[in-house]
């Protein structure tokens, strides 16, 4: 990107990244390995974004996308589903609403008064489209001892693989109120209904008992919370410290536990043996729930960090 292009985008990329924590916004720099300056304020940070794409050492479409996804990815519910590659292979691209060519036209609108698709992009290995709507949550004011609602903007991403079929719907959690009904499973329902009908495809949920079983043998992670089945009904560890696998309670249980149901991973930083890349520059706790096909991040998660934790999971499946 020459110059004055950079400079032409730069109050838009600036107003962006302003939406932006500074942890998110530091982190980002770090997994891009350019000085982050981890104890700047936030917008020194801003600022020196901005200048690494003046200097040609940051690329503005990096940036453009991760504009995007500091609002897309954050304390998700993702659900996994396995999709048939065959039938993204060949996508019906008059199906995706506003599609985009390059990140800078990806737009996110944070409280619209309808649900909405935000953009859609497609290439040969990936088909993403968000959407925003508008929710309420109640808020209570004890002085004057009065209950008021306070409105939140909610986006929800649907990603595919079109190489190896595998499809996440990553979800906000909901408010109180909805468009969709007046249960939680209404909001989930209708946009699963969504991914099905944009994809031209079924969704099968994605198989994550195996996957639990196998990350509990290796050390990518610490598990704080551990939930089984055994022939004799089912059984939960909570981690008296930082792993429930050093309990010798979870020993003698161990053997007897044929399925594993649910828990609380926490992914540990590491590095690539390849390429001494970071996988990880901190730890990114989880929930995992295999009956829903489910990974839930607590804290607000980069994009980096929830398709390491994803890949990981596809890897250990």
């Amino acid at each position: 990107m020459d110059v004055r292009q950079a400079s032409r985008l730069r109050p838009a990329r600036r107003a962006g990244l302003r939406l932006a924590s500074g942890v998110q916004l530091k982190y980002f720099l770090r997994y891009q390995q350019l000085p982050a300056g981890m104890g700047d304020p936030r917008m020194q940070v801003v600022q020196r974004i901005l200048d690494y794409i003046e200097a040609g050492r940051l690329a503005g479409d990096v940036v453009d996308r991760a504009i995007a996804e500091f609002l897309e990815y954050r304390n998700k519910r993702v659900y996994l589903y396995r999709a048939e590659p065959t039938a993204l292979a060949r996508p019906e691209l008059a199906r995706y609403p506003f599609r985009i060519r390059t990140w800078s036209e990806a737009h996110i609108e944070s409280l619209p008064d309808t649900p909405r698709a935000n953009y859609s992009y497609v290439d040969n290995e990936q088909i993403r489209v968000t959407f925003s709507e508008t929710h309420r949550h109640p808020t209570v004011d004890l002085a004057a001892e009065r209950v008021g609602w306070r409105r939140a903007g909610k986006v929800i991403v649907l990603d595919a693989d079109r190489r190896t079929g595998f499809v996440t719907l990553a979800l906000d959690p909901p408010g109180l109120i909805h468009p969709h009904g007046s249960r939680p499973f209404d909001y989930y329902a209708f946009y699963a209904g969504q991914a099905e009908a944009l994809l031209g495809t079924p969704l099968v949920p994605f198989p994550l008992q195996g996957p639990l079983l196998r990350l509990e043998a290796g050390n990518l992670v610490r598990v704080q919370q551990g939930r089984g089945s055994t022939i004799d009904g089912r059984i939960d560890i909570l981690a008296s410290g930082p792993d429930v696998r050093a309990m010798p309670a979870f020993q003698a249980v161990r053997p007897s536990i044929a399925v594993r149901d649910s828990g609380r991973y926490v992914w540990l930083p590491g590095y690539s043996t390849q390429n001494g890349a970071p996988h990880l520059l901190r730890e990114v706790p989880t929930e995992i729930h295999a009956g829903t096909s489910m990974v839930r991040f607590t804290r607000d998660s980069l994009v980096q960090e929830v398709r390491y934790v994803l890949g990981q999971i596809q890897a250990h499946a």
